[in-house]
């Protein structure tokens, strides 16, 4: 069922000025795509269990590198995105976490053009999530905003379907040293989103016939307890 209503998409607008989280500006509107079952305290019912994510350590993790044949994405020289490689060792859930590190580029790259037609974008995002990011991707237009400073991404993790045709994936989004900015005028609002900067994503990926993966489904919680990092 697809519900959209005024105060989901007021509190969408918030969180994007905010920048409580890239993917957190999504999030009730992506919920409202998805269907009934979605709500700020659980998961979409179709949504399979992601694994827990492992407690943090204190030695520095290892940054996703993307490979050499990978897409260029248009992403602006004062936004620093940081991708954990969290890496498996299993080559289907890898597979998973290079395609999500790529969609999650891509939906940044729309933001910061402001055009959900981004090949980028619909490459790696389709159904209810597409039409869900989508939204977010227009609230920052209309508010001649995209984001500036570092968004970091982490506690990636990828649970398989019995059959192999469908991934859970899980990850914690740290956005409290990134801003929104005006585009043009090299200005850009204070974050004070506090606890709201972290944000727990949840999403669907679904395996295409040319063996990738394509986001289909999101959920995201921002100031998810197992996200914030004091």
């Amino acid at each position: 069922m697809l519900r959209r209503t005024p105060r989901r998409n007021a509190t969408a607008r918030s969180a994007s000025r905010a920048a409580a989280g890239v993917l957190a500006a999504a999030a009730l509107a992506a919920v409202t795509v998805a269907g009934c079952a979605a709500s700020a305290s659980q998961p979409p019912a179709a949504l399979p269990a992601a694994g827990s994510a492992a407690p943090q350590t204190s030695s520095a993790p290892a940054v996703a590198v993307l490979p050499a044949d990978a897409p260029k994405f248009a992403i602006p020289s004062d936004l620093h995105l940081v991708v954990e490689a969290d890496s498996t060792g299993n080559a289907a859930k890898d597979s998973v976490l290079l395609d999500a590190a790529y969609q999650f580029y891509g939906f940044v790259e729309a933001i910061s053009t402001g055009n959900t037609k981004d090949a980028n974008f619909r490459q790696w995002t389709t159904g209810n999530a597409y039409a869900g990011l989508s939204q977010s991707v227009s609230t920052w237009k209309s508010r001649g905003e995209r984001l500036t400073g570092t968004d970091r991404v982490y506690k990636r993790t990828v649970t398989m379907s019995a059959d192999g045709s469908q991934a859970a994936y899980s990850a914690c989004e740290d956005s409290s040293q990134a801003y929104p900015l005006k585009v043009g005028s090299g200005r850009h609002d204070t974050n004070t989103a506090g606890r709201g900067n972290y944000t727990l994503w949840q999403g669907t990926f679904t395996k295409r016939a040319s063996g990738g993966w394509v986001l289909s489904l999101i959920f995201t919680k921002p100031g998810a307890s197992q996200c914030v990092v004091d």
